[in-house]
């Protein structure tokens, strides 16, 4: 029974959950790119 719950712990963390990402890093103003806009708005965000 030990190794069977060892066994079904291990399958259970080697798969994750949510694995996909439905965002860009670093796209500030959300158009789907990075691009010179975002980081004009993020300094602007900073330091403002």
């Amino acid at each position: 029974m030990k190794k069977l719950s060892f066994l079904m712990l291990v399958l259970a963390l080697a798969f994750p959950i949510n694995a996909s990402v439905t965002y860009v890093r670093g796209d500030v103003n959300m158009d789907g790119q990075v691009s010179i806009p975002d980081v004009t708005i993020l300094i602007n965000y900073v330091l403002s």
